[in-house]
């Protein structure tokens, strides 16, 4: 389980939204479709897996195969 975090400009959380996927990619596949209006965080627990900004470039913090390794 997931968590996208849509930030407002100044970085503060305007909406959560759950998402279930598979692995990190198909969470972030999940985040692009939210991406158009905000820069989002995707998290899984505390963990920051990678921030998607308003124009679809992710950046991320940890890379998945790390993650899995």
């Amino acid at each position: 389980e997931y968590k996208l975090y849509c930030l407002s400009p100044n970085g503060h959380v305007e909406k959560r939204h759950n998402c279930y996927a598979n692995d990190d990619l198909d969470a972030l596949d999940q985040a692009h479709e939210l991406c158009r209006q905000y820069e989002i965080e995707v998290r899984q627990g505390d963990q920051l897996i990678t921030r998607v900004t308003k124009d679809g470039t992710a950046s991320w913090k940890l890379s998945p195969a790390m993650r899995h390794a």
